[in-house]
């Protein structure tokens, strides 16, 4: 499942032309326990799953978006956190979604220059993060019809 995440992941990133994408998924209580990326720069894991402030619903919208087009723009705790998090990233978008007990957030980021996000694009992520989550819960259920 893992090989087939990283693979939808480049092809989003090639679809989007960015140059990170990325995914955390969290158990009900918060705790990390997978990611996968598609990333020209890596992100940096460790700090990123010690911080909460990326897994604070507060800063999506809605729909579950947050739409960043230009990082240095922020100020405050979110500025903090996104320097703190990831450096280089000029601009992100990211999209958390959840189905009862998986929560995921999928993030693309531009690592280059500056970017501002289209509404289409914030659908098409929403849509991807809908596939992703129903990708993940059937290959879970036939997992464990296997055991």
């Amino acid at each position: 499942m893992t090989k087939a995440l990283q693979l939808v992941l480049a092809e989003a990133a090639d679809y989007w032309k960015v140059e990170r994408v990325w995914l955390a998924e969290l158990s009900p209580a918060h705790s990390p326990v997978r990611l996968c990326s598609r990333s020209s720069s890596p992100l940096p894991w460790k700090a990123l799953l010690a911080d909460s402030w990326w897994r604070d619903g507060n800063r999506f919208d809605s729909l579950g978006i947050f739409s960043c087009s230009k990082v240095s723009d922020n100020q405050g705790r979110t500025w903090d956190a996104l320097c703190r998090l990831c450096p280089e990233t000029q601009a992100t978008l990211q999209h958390r979604f959840s189905d009862g007990n998986l929560e995921m957030i999928i993030g693309l980021d531009s690592l280059r220059s500056s970017r501002i996000w289209s509404p289409s694009e914030s659908v098409q992520l929403i849509r991807l993060g809908q596939l992703l989550k129903y990708y993940i819960l059937s290959q879970r259920k036939l997992e464990r019809k296997l055991q």
